[in-house]
């Protein structure tokens, strides 16, 4: 069988991984299976999507099944109940194919009468031109399958991973504040498209931890976890040179925002660990356009995720004539996007409140008790 799971992008340190155990259902009751029978598992313990294949000892009899003639068979949930994904569907009379070159068209398979796919192809890359030829094989005999610098752990992943468009690794940094020795911690940006958040799933990372293993010392412990996610909003007050349509120029502005936080995003590019601007580009990208005559302030709220205690906490930044403030991430595995909605004003001389109060913050967005 095949069990259809929602997507969980979050990671689920090894000590709190779901423990499941199957069972059927006979005259008497509910009887587990034993593992050895569990041909395989790739559900990870219900986490994400993937075949099931169990093998029963015996027959099946007529007092095995209920009324209608269904034999029943169920998962159990042992432990970590929360960190088990939804299912979404459940499919029987599945089977795994591999995708082939071939020129034939319209392959008939005897007795198959129709199929469908019912998972996402997996595992499957473009075939290599010549420049990623060699540079596969320089990276090779660089590192002949050894992991000791953080670039070779970066190169390792991408090689392996054709679905990770960046990751990047900050040896001797501990993610989750836990008292581990000889950490190696690698954030990994996932392949999505149109996506300003993509994320890996726990199936995913994972399978790059696993993979890293093999390479690594043994007394190297490997967290591979997804990016922090650092939302900015920005509240501005503006005027506007004479004869400038409003709406126009706070589109504008609107652009230039996000432009400033995240360069990266405009032209749909990955994601950048460590950028961080200041309030004075900002500022100056609002008035490049030379339809704005003043800025008469800037406001900017961070909202930043407190670890793993599901706690966020707020910074806050206002322009001032006399210093420079640099936004930047809360940690170097995090990265600062644009929130979705910014709040820019026309306001005049003596009417832009400098400080942050109570009417600028909201309801999930910006307003965070403390």
């Amino acid at each position: 069988m095949y069990l259809d799971m929602e997507l969980l992008q979050r990671e689920i340190d090894h000590d709190f991984l779901p423990r499941t155990g199957w069972f059927y259902k006979d005259a008497f009751g509910w009887v587990q299976i034993d593992a050895v029978n569990v041909l395989r598992d790739d559900t990870g313990g219900l986490m994400h999507s993937g075949a099931v294949v169990l093998q029963l000892p015996f027959c099946i009899t007529s007092d095995m099944t209920d009324a209608e003639g269904v034999f029943w068979v169920c998962v159990a949930v042992h432990s970590h109940l929360c960190n088990c994904s939804n299912v979404r569907n459940i499919y029987l009379n599945v089977a795994e194919a591999s995708p082939i070159a071939t020129e034939e068209a319209g392959l008939s398979i005897p007795g198959l009468l129709s199929c469908k796919r019912v998972a996402a192809i997996a595992g499957v890359r473009s075939e290599e031109d010549e420049t990623e030829i060699r540079t596969r094989m320089s990276e090779r005999i660089a590192n002949r399958h050894r992991l000791l610098l953080p670039h070779e752990y970066e190169q390792m992943t991408l090689q392996e991973f054709p679905e990770v468009a960046k990751v990047k690794c900050f040896p001797g940094m501990n993610a989750k504040q836990q008292k581990r020795n000889a950490i190696v911690t690698l954030a990994a940006v996932h392949m999505s498209s149109g996506n300003n958040y993509p994320l890996c799933t726990d199936e995913l990372l994972c399978r790059i931890e696993n993979c890293l293993r093999q390479y690594a010392s043994p007394f190297a412990q490997i967290d591979v976890i997804n990016p922090v996610y650092e939302e900015v909003t920005v509240f501005c007050g503006i005027s506007l040179k004479n004869g400038e349509t409003a709406g126009m120029v706070i589109q504008e502005v609107y652009e230039g925002l996000r432009a400033s936080i995240a360069p990266w995003d405009k032209a749909g590019g990955i994601p950048v660990f460590g950028y961080s601007f200041s309030l004075r580009d900002m500022q100056s990208r609002i008035k490049e356009g030379g339809k704005v005559s003043v800025v008469h302030g800037m406001k900017l709220l961070q909202v930043i995720s407190s670890n793993d205690s599901g706690k966020y906490e707020l910074r806050e930044y206002i322009l001032a004539d006399d210093e420079e403030q640099i936004v930047s991430p809360s940690v170097p595995w995090a990265i600062l996007v644009p929130a979705s909605r910014h709040y820019v004003k026309l306001v005049a001389e003596g009417e832009w409140r400098k400080d942050i109060e109570i009417g600028d913050f909201e309801v999930e967005n910006t307003f965070v008790i403390r």
